[in-house]
Formats: structure tokens, sequence, C-alpha cells
């Protein structure tokens, strides 16, 4: 809930695991920007499914996480790939940076055997 892969993943995570993790995650709020209600949580995520693309500044101060997720061939979430930095930096090239993110995730699931990014909802 406070990381930018975590979130990329749990996005697109099979909706039954999805809802359970948000009702029983205890929100801790880490930085002002942790997600701290489930329906922010919520919110958050259908952004992330939207966008194919998690941008966070959930767990350290000052720093901001672009990640995006990972798909095996069969369409089901692997993995996320991302990076981190200082969040003044994250934001100046943070359209740049996105379109870095979602890339390397679309050709890590290509490489998977995923040949529609992201994969359709089941």
């Amino acid at each position: 809930y406070c990381t930018a892969l975590g979130l990329a993943m749990l996005a697109f995570a099979p909706a039954p695991a999805r809802d359970h993790y948000v009702r029983t995650v205890r929100l801790v709020p880490r930085t002002l920007g942790t997600i701290t209600s489930r329906d922010e949580l919520h919110r958050f995520l259908r952004g992330v499914r939207s966008k194919t693309i998690s941008i966070n500044s959930g767990i350290n101060e000052n720093v901001t996480a672009i990640a995006a997720p990972v798909f095996s061939g069969g369409g089901t979430v692997v993995a996320a790939v991302g990076l981190a930095g200082p969040s003044a930096d994250i934001r100046r090239r943070q359209e740049a940076l996105v379109q870095q993110v979602r890339g390397t995730g679309a050709a890590m699931s290509y490489r998977l055997g995923c040949t529609d990014y992201p994969p359709s909802p089941n």
C-alpha cells in the first residue's frame, strides 16, 4: 500500500486477492504521502489500472517512485519494474519517466509472452 512497485502489482492482482488485501491491511502512515484509508487505496488502485502506472511517495519523504506491472504470457501480473529518486527530479521529468517505465514493463511482459499490454481483464 505504500510502495509504487507493490501498488503496481496489487492493482492487477485477481480481484478477490486484491479486495482481501485492501480489507485486511493495516494502513500505517509512513510519510505525508502514504495512503491511509481503504477508500483512498481502492481509488488509487483503479487509477493504476486505468493508466498502467503507479506513482507514489508513500515510503520515504522527498522520494517519489514510478512503477509499471509486468505480466506473464497468461496475463497474470508476475512482477513490477520501476525507479525512484528525489521527488523534485522525478516531477521535472515525470512524463518522460512514466513513458520509459511503462515501456519497460511492456517490453518485459512481451518477453514473457504477454502480447496485449496491459492484458484485458477477464
